[in-house]
């Protein structure tokens, strides 16, 4: 436990050579399973919504059948050195507040959203439409806590990559459950703004030491 949250403080603070070093530790002592979950919850509370595209390859590689310590090394090093997106922690601290923001007319959804009845669908879709995170987060609050599943089939229609929930499913933390709805949201009102993302492998001086 206390390694897997040095290596959660060495990703907030960008502490490179240090965060290989427990990094290493995890590996060394073959927990596999600890390494997947600290770069999970790492990604999620410190760089989130506009790195999806690391999420991304984390999913294919922690679903891999076998799996070489090199690319989970090279996995982890390109994490810590990504621009940070403090989205997610930002929204769990503005938590939910029904006193939703104004809405204007958002007509270019006009047509997606003769596809949903329910109220708090559409309300969702409008705020998140305008890039309004906190009241799409109070809204999709309600739907997650009325029906947990239901309410992640419908963020997954809109655009939430499915390997997200395919991770939620696989938490017992409730904190992590919340903050995964939260970059959810996130990143559906970025939607568009996701940062590129490519694997960077560990330069030779970094790896010597």
């Amino acid at each position: 436990d206390e390694v897997m949250t040095a290596i959660l403080w060495c990703l907030q603070k960008r502490r490179v050579e240090e965060g290989l070093f427990w990094l290493q530790e995890l590996l060394d002592s073959e927990l596999y399973d600890d390494v997947f979950q600290v770069m999970f919850k790492g990604w999620l509370w410190s760089f989130g919504c506009k790195q999806v595209g690391w999420f991304e390859a984390y999913y294919a590689l922690y679903k891999k059948e076998n799996v070489d310590e090199d690319e989970i090394v090279n996995l982890f090093y390109s994490l810590i050195r990504l621009e940070r997106d403090m989205s997610v922690l930002g929204l769990l601290c503005l938590g939910v507040d029904f006193d939703l923001e104004p809405l204007p007319p958002t007509p270019k959804k006009d047509k997606v959203l003769l596809n949903y009845h329910d109220t708090l669908q559409v309300a969702f879709i409008r705020y998140a439409a305008l890039g309004k995170a906190k009241s799409a987060f109070t809204i999709a609050a309600q739907m997650y806590l009325c029906d947990e599943a239901a309410a992640w089939d419908f963020l997954i229609g809109l655009g939430v990559p499915a390997q997200l929930y395919c991770m939620v499913n696989e938490q017992e933390d409730p904190d992590v459950k919340i903050a995964s709805l939260a970059a959810a949201v996130g990143f559906l009102c970025i939607k568009g703004k996701k940062l590129p993302f490519q694997i960077v492998e560990v330069d030779a001086g970094t790896n010597k030491k």
